[in-house]
């Protein structure tokens, strides 16, 4: 893009793709908007995320990956898409629904509520 921020490096393709939807997702979701959600199997990653960087208190959503795909949904490994990723410690998987919409409540299997006011170990 003229505004720098996709870059002629390789990790595009012209035109609209999967392989740009990833990439400006997992480089800006705000800017690039796509309907994938960005998971990382980490869960200090999850809860600094979900922290907004331990500003405000938030939620951290364990998925099961397995029932997600097996519901129909898709995952992309940033990493085998991407030769640098924004973020590479976060090891984000962008999971994207069947039709777009949420990830199905089946595929939730522990939900954990982060509380700033209480310190971490």
């Amino acid at each position: 893009m003229a505004d720098g921020s996709i870059k002629g490096d390789g990790n595009a393709t012209f035109g609209p793709s999967e392989q740009n939807a990833i990439y400006g997702h997992q480089l800006d979701s705000k800017k690039f908007l796509t309907s994938g959600v960005s998971t990382t199997p980490f869960f200090e990653r999850a809860r600094y995320y979900a922290t907004g960087g331990c500003k405000f208190s938030g939620y951290v959503f364990k998925i099961s990956r397995e029932i997600f795909i097996a519901s129909g949904g898709s995952e992309y490994i940033v990493s085998e898409w991407v030769t640098e990723p924004q973020e590479p410690e976060d090891q984000e998987v962008i999971l994207v629904d069947k039709e777009q919409g949420a990830i199905p409540k089946t595929a939730m299997i522990e939900v954990t509520f982060i509380d700033i006011a209480i310190p971490t170990e």
